[in-house]
């Protein structure tokens, strides 16, 4: 298994979360609420250019968007971790916020993820990992970005 992978389920196991990997989107078993169906949020990265020199930011446009459909879903609360390299600066902007279900306005937002290498980093394409997930809710979805040196 991937260290990082390890990495991301050991986290979440001590959070309390039990995971299964699907793709993407991890899936597990939402606490039942009547007239809502709770599925993972999508989580989309915008980046125009991932490739710097060492010690610069770079600064990454994150979309998230609720999909939890019906009547009886209203606002929810969502958060942003992330998995990050021993060394590097990782920021997120704003890591909780509520979001409406359903179509609309305010069913999505935009945060900035900020991610600083180290000065003595290396030429190569390093990896992160976004996790997004409803307060008290089972379900995730997870992205990468990636920062080349």
């Amino acid at each position: 298994m991937n260290k990082l992978i390890f990495s991301v389920l050991l986290v979440l196991f001590v959070a309390g979360l039990f995971i299964f990997f699907t793709e993407d989107v991890v899936g597990l078993a939402p606490k039942p609420i009547s007239n809502c169906n709770r599925v993972a949020p999508t989580i989309t990265a915008y980046t125009s250019a991932n490739q710097s020199a060492p010690g610069t930011q770079l600064i990454y446009p994150i979309q998230i968007t609720n999909n939890n459909v019906g009547p009886g879903c209203g606002t929810t609360q969502f958060n942003l971790l992330d998995v990050n390299i021993h060394g590097w600066i990782t920021i997120i902007s704003t890591p909780t916020f509520d979001l409406c279900s359903g179509s609309g306005y305010c069913n999505t937002t935009w945060i900035y993820y900020r991610i600083t290498s180290p000065l003595n980093a290396q030429p190569a394409t390093y990896d992160f990992y976004l996790i997004g997930f409803e307060t008290g809710q089972m379900q995730a979805s997870v992205i990468r970005v990636d920062y080349i040196i």
